[in-house]
């Protein structure tokens, strides 16, 4: 039986539908939607437009509030999918944590970089 995301009391409309759209639509990695094209299939489903902006909002608020099982894939166009199984979601959780030790490591840089051109400032915390 497939892994799917589950819906919940107190969910509102938006948030059911999207995650409609992912379980129809985004088991696996290589059935993964974007943004764009998972809030095509909410417009379709609700009768009103739907952005792309309010669907990453919803699938953050999903994963966050819902601890959905809602993975995203970074390379080969991007997109969200529901994770098969424990090696596409470990899979999903390495590209994620290599995500987060790059933008640690630009933060980083930035601060020295803004230390050294605005050594006046100490509105950065860490500098």
């Amino acid at each position: 039986m497939p892994t799917r995301v589950e819906v919940y009391e107190g969910m509102v409309e938006l948030e059911r539908a999207i995650v409609a759209a992912l379980n129809a639509h985004a088991l696996g990695e290589r059935n993964a939607q974007t943004q764009d094209e998972l809030a095509g299939w909410v417009t379709l489903s609700l009768g009103h437009k739907v952005s792309a902006r309010e669907t990453r909002l919803v699938i953050h608020t999903l994963r966050t509030i819902y601890n959905a099982p809602i993975a995203s894939r970074y390379s080969s166009g991007g997109g969200y999918y529901v994770p098969q199984g424990a090696d596409e979601f470990q899979r999903y959780v390495d590209s994620l944590e290599g995500h987060f030790l790059q933008m640690g490591e630009q933060l980083a840089a930035v601060k020295k970089a803004m230390a050294r051109t605005f050594p006046q400032t100490s509105l950065i915390p860490g500098l």
